[in-house]
């Protein structure tokens, strides 16, 4: 059945309200529920982890997604996509860095597309695509239905056109660690069959992710276009009822690992030859230090590759209790009881006014390193914390060991020259009985 027959097949009322994506797109969830492209390297993996993910936020078991990681992408995400001058202000300085260097090494990017196929026509930014169960793909629909219910969704950083037989589609990584190169990438596997409703010739794809090396571009020809479509069809057809789930690297973006059994399987296997037979009260980190010490290599190897899976888990479980503790009701009381506590500190200090502060406070780093410019430059948006240690070190040494002002002191004096133009923001800390728990920011 050719591409234009699907599009023109009817649907009665029922299946429409049924199946049809509401033509009111959720902002808050741009996949409206449904699988997306950046969540195929886990399917391929691990097919009962779509399920597992929607019975976790039924539940409300899935951890929270507000690391600080997580805000910078999106942070360095939007300007790329804007270019405005408040989004770039937004930016710390070492975003700024990421941005600008991402944006390079896309601008290269195209022009060996354009060296390649000819004039770039046009570029777009931050274009999501729907695909529905014929394999039919096009943009995601806004105010009219679309045939046939959507199985899922994917959404192109950049773009750029040669007319319309050759289209590059680009995706930022703005994170560090590795990353899996365009050629073999889950991602854009799924991405690039998704313009084929524009039937081009050549899809490239190009994975731009400074801070982990150079681009990487690779091309899908027509025919590599079908087989691509023909695997994405597939797995988002069989998400929503596999079952089957795995263990592995994937589950670090997986809402669902709360609730999985083989995620908590694998977990206690990797604990099992610290735990066997017990551990003596009062003495449980002594002892398994010890039994970890005390295993031969091969097994102590073998707990060191799962060993990112147990921090994972921490950091899920301990992400979960703060969330319940925040919302309050009948779940917060529970682990009240049990000695789980959101305890209220003072925060990072922050500064309202940078350009009014730069200048109150040039005059006092005068005798800093490189002068009082170089001074704020290091300290990128006006860190109060690097401030302080910049008019610590500003004031000039009275022996070889000690500033003529004390940290204290510098940090007074900063308050004392900014005024209302630096506030503190409380926080709370995750508190079990007296004890303050390292909480670990998780990336998604």
């Amino acid at each position: 059945m050719s591409e234009e027959t699907q599009n023109e097949i009817e649907f009665s009322e029922g299946e429409r309200s049924a199946g049809y994506l509401s033509a009111a797109i959720k902002k808050s969830d741009p996949r409206q529920g449904l699988p997306s492209a950046s969540g195929l390297y886990r399917l391929r993996n691990c097919p009962g982890s779509y399920r597992m993910e929607r019975e976790a936020i039924t539940r409300n078991m899935a951890p929270p997604d507000d690391s600080e990681a997580a805000a910078s992408g999106t942070r360095i995400h939007r300007w790329l996509e804007t270019e405005a001058d408040e989004d770039w202000q937004a930016l710390s300085y070492a975003e700024q860095e990421t941005a600008a260097r991402c944006q390079s090494q896309a601008g290269k990017v195209i022009a060996g597309f354009a060296e390649r196929y000819g004039m770039i026509t046009s570029q777009t930014m931050e274009r999501r695509f729907v695909m529905n169960a014929f394999g039919v793909t096009g943009e995601m629909p806004t105010e009219t239905p679309w045939p046939a219910p959507i199985i899922g969704s994917g959404q192109a950083d950049r773009m750029a056109f040669c007319g319309w037989r050759h289209i590059l589609i680009l995706d930022y990584k703005t994170g560090r660690g590795d990353v899996t190169p365009a050629e073999s990438n889950d991602q854009l596997r799924g991405l690039a069959p998704m313009v084929s409703f524009l039937q081009p010739e050549t899809v490239t794809v190009a994975i731009v992710a400074p801070l982990s090396g150079q681009p990487t571009v690779a091309e899908f020809s027509a025919e590599s276009l079908k087989v691509a479509k023909n695997w994405l069809v597939h797995t988002w057809l069989q998400a929503p009822h596999a079952t089957e789930t795995a263990a592995g690297p994937w589950c670090q973006y997986c809402p669902g690992r709360l609730i999985c059994g083989t995620y908590a399987a694998h977990n206690a296997a990797t604990l099992a030859p610290l735990t066997q037979d017990g551990l003596p009260d009062g003495k449980v980190k002594e002892a398994m230090f010890a039994r970890a010490y005390e295993s031969d290599a091969t097994t102590l190897a073998e707990m060191g590759e799962r060993v990112k899976m147990l921090e994972w888990g921490a950091a899920a479980i301990k992400s979960a209790i703060r969330k319940r503790l925040e919302e309050g009701g009948a779940g917060a009381d529970e682990l009240k009881a049990v000695g789980w506590l959101l305890k209220e500190e003072g925060g990072a200090r922050e500064i309202t006014d940078p350009d009014k502060a730069a200048q109150l406070l040039a005059p006092l780093l005068a005798g800093a390193e490189g002068g009082a410019t170089a001074a704020l430059m290091r300290a990128a948006k006006l860190s109060a914390a690097t401030l302080t240690e910049e008019l610590h070190k500003a004031s000039g040494k009275k022996n070889a060991r000690q500033y003529n002002i004390t940290g204290k002191e510098a940090k007074e004096l900063l308050a004392q020259t900014l005024g209302a133009l630096i506030t503190q923001k409380p926080r709370t800390k995750l508190v079990h009985g007296k004890t303050e728990t390292e909480e670990t920011e998780i990336e998604y």
